[in-house]
């Protein structure tokens, strides 16, 4: 395998339906990434934004639609063929096992190996650089136990990136990471120059990164475009319920203000019913 990265692939969902006990939780949901782009998925808490990213990347199955990857059929392909292509870094998880941060990086190469077949040069060049891309290529030895929630998070992106992807979804990857390592994170990701589509919490990281946003409510694509296009004040009060002004920060990214809308006033008591008089 030679080490120029893949041709960045697009990714092309249409109809997207996933129903859960029953329960509809993404209904004919139409997403597009080129590629290259970063599209970014906000919404608020239980919109559906982290059920659509898993039906995209076979985690869960959709009761309906298409999904294609380039010319992959993702949802006939077979998980290690769709490995090959797309990469998924989801939210920081406690390390479960030993391993040294190398070999834990080393396993992005799993899916363009065959059975026991053991890393030859190219694959410890590609961990090498994936690790280096990151800032742990000097803490290759340690145990991940060892690592901080920062560091791991990191290390999911080494491991990502070691599979060569043409395209990697987030899976709001950025909630368990103080201010820096979201930007390094998210720097890094942006540099790639492939196709990214990325569920996020935080509408200042979807506005300074995102190409294109699509904003969920109750399982369904409620707006979508460009950022500044997309995420105004009126939009934002009527989907997450907040008062918000919106405005240009001294970087030039857009930025929000937020506040919870002012309680409504009590209504006024009820008179009290007047007496009965009495005779005199």
């Amino acid at each position: 395998m030679a080490d120029t990265p893949p041709v960045a692939p697009g990714l092309r969902a249409a109809g997207v339906t996933v129903e859960l006990g029953g329960t509809p939780i993404v209904r004919d949901i139409d997403v597009s990434v080129n590629g290259g782009e970063f599209v970014g998925v906000v919404g608020p808490n239980g919109c559906g934004k982290s059920t659509l990213l898993k039906a995209l990347y076979k985690v869960v199955t959709p009761t309906g639609g298409t999904i294609r990857l380039g010319d992959l059929d993702v949802r006939r392909a077979r998980p290690a063929v769709v490995a090959r292509h797309l990469a998924v870094i989801s939210q920081f998880q406690e390390a479960g096992f030993n391993l040294t941060v190398r070999d834990m990086a080393a396993l992005g190469r799993t899916p363009h190996l065959g059975l026991l077949e053991p890393h030859g040069a190219h694959d410890r060049r590609v961990v090498a650089r994936a690790l280096r891309a990151v800032g742990l290529d000097e803490d290759a030895e340690r145990d991940i136990q060892t690592l901080s929630g920062g560091e791991l998070q990191r290390l999911a992106l080494a491991r990502s990136l070691a599979q060569e992807p043409g395209f990697l979804i987030l899976d709001e990857p950025t909630n368990h990471l103080d201010v820096r390592h979201q930007l390094q994170v998210l720097d890094i990701v942006r540099g790639l120059g492939i196709g990214v589509l990325a569920a996020l919490h935080d509408l200042h990281l979807a506005a300074r990164y995102c190409d294109t946003v699509y904003v969920l409510d109750h399982g369904r694509v409620v707006a979508a475009g460009a950022p500044r296009r997309v995420l105004t004040p009126a939009l934002i009060r009527e989907v997450y319920h907040v008062d918000c002004e919106t405005f240009t920060d001294p970087r030039g990214n857009l930025a929000f203000a937020y506040a919870c809308p002012a309680p409504a006033p009590a209504p006024a008591p009820a008179p009290a019913p007047a007496s009965p008089r009495g005779d005199a």
